[in-house]
């Protein structure tokens, strides 16, 4: 699995709020279908916060699904940029809030998680140990405007602790 595709899997699996219920491994079981994404830097900085999502709201997927099932395995279907998508698979645990999912070898993820019915938000926070990386795995998916754009987010991200990507999903039935 190529290093960039973990952006994918991070922003498949950003979100919010925590608490592991027994209905929760009910109501995530089944295909999660990706609506959208948000970013925000802490500490807030609202001309890289625009910047930021301005960039992002042109990285939209072709496609983009998760489907976990009741074995614990998730399954991520992805495509960009009119390519043919990319599959991946593996273990997800339900645990302290968070949706563990084992990628590869020893290399795992956890997100903060909120489920309804209907609609789930993954929230994915991302240091700035992570965030050049984050931006070289990004950019070859992008035009030139939005690296151009991107380029001028990294040069203002001194002070900047961390960026959290937000993305939300709707089950398919």
């Amino acid at each position: 699995m190529k290093l960039k595709n973990l952006i994918f899997i991070a922003i498949a699996f950003s979100l919010c709020f925590a608490s592991c219920k027994k209905e929760d491994t009910e109501i995530i079981i089944g295909k999660w279908a990706y609506s959208q994404s948000t970013a925000s830097i802490d500490p807030k900085n609202d001309i890289v916060n625009g910047m930021l999502n301005g960039a992002l709201s042109q990285y939209k997927p072709d496609q983009l699904s998760i489907t976990f099932n009741k074995d614990n395995t998730y399954i991520i279907v992805m495509a960009f940029g009119g390519e043919n998508p990319i599959t991946f698979s593996g273990i997800y645990t339900l645990e302290n809030g968070k949706i563990n999912i084992a990628l590869y070898q020893d290399t795992k993820i956890g997100v903060n998680y909120s489920l309804s019915k209907k609609e789930m938000t993954l929230t994915y926070i991302v240091n700035t140990n992570d965030i050049v990386g984050l931006y070289d795995m990004i950019k070859e998916f992008l035009d030139e405007e939005s690296v151009v754009s991107l380029d001028n987010i990294i040069k203002r991200l001194n002070g900047i602790n961390s960026i959290t990507l937000t993305s939300d999903f709707n089950k398919e039935k």
